[in-house]
């Protein structure tokens, strides 16, 4: 079932990112100096009951954007913010027969790292199941 989550997930994530700049989970990918890219991750939680057969999986599905450290904000910032965009709250994408859907994005504070400056992006997603 995560596999299915993850594509409905990435499949979102390919309508605001171009996949050429964009480091896929378990898939090599070297940066290019100076040019900006991403970084997707896919964070499950513990499952938790939602009510008499049903259970709700939760989770978060963080994507990192990296421009050059040094320079103008201007450009992770918007990556960022059409990140968060492409999954705004009640957004419902279903890959698979799973539905995941959005219960919330934001854009956590940014740090340096290296030679690059990071913008995280947090989707936190949930998905039914009957138990």
């Amino acid at each position: 079932m995560i596999g299915a989550i993850r594509s409905a997930l990435r499949e979102q994530l390919k309508t605001v990112v171009a996949e050429s700049i964009t480091a896929f989970e378990n898939v090599n990918y070297d940066p290019t100096p100076g040019v900006p890219w991403v970084r997707e991750r896919i964070l499950p939680a513990q499952p938790e009951a939602w009510t008499l057969g049903e259970r709700q999986e939760i989770g978060i599905y963080q994507v990192d954007v990296f421009v050059p450290a040094g320079g103008d904000t201007t450009i992770g910032d918007s990556i960022a913010a059409s990140v968060r965009g492409a999954f705004e709250i009640g957004r419902e994408m279903t890959k698979d027969g799973v539905t995941v859907g959005v219960r919330w994005s934001t854009v956590q504070p940014s740090t340096q790292d290296g030679d690059w400056y990071q913008v995280p992006v947090d989707i936190h997603w949930q998905i039914m199941t009957g138990v």
